[in-house]
């Protein structure tokens, strides 16, 4: 069962859904206006796939007024590390 509120001691690992989108700021303006408010300010992320290069993503978090998270990512391509 999964809890809205829990300790941050705790580990726990709730599933967040992932939507990918063409426009961080419009979906978010979608959401907003639909109940959803910012958990989280949209911010750049790079992952190492090998040796060489990262691929990159803009994730931001928002939470729906039952207190559910969805991750809004929009893709940044990659690039050589």
């Amino acid at each position: 069962m999964m809890r809205p509120d829990p300790s941050p001691s705790e580990n726990w690992n709730p599933l967040v859904p992932e939507l990918m989108v063409s426009s961080v700021e419009a979906s978010l303006r979608v959401h907003e206006a639909a109940g959803f408010a910012l958990f989280r300010e949209p911010a750049d992320a790079w992952y190492a796939v090998d040796p060489s290069h990262e691929e990159g993503q803009i994730e931001v978090l928002a939470q729906d007024p039952d207190g559910y998270l969805q991750r809004l990512v929009r893709d940044l391509g990659s690039r050589a590390k």
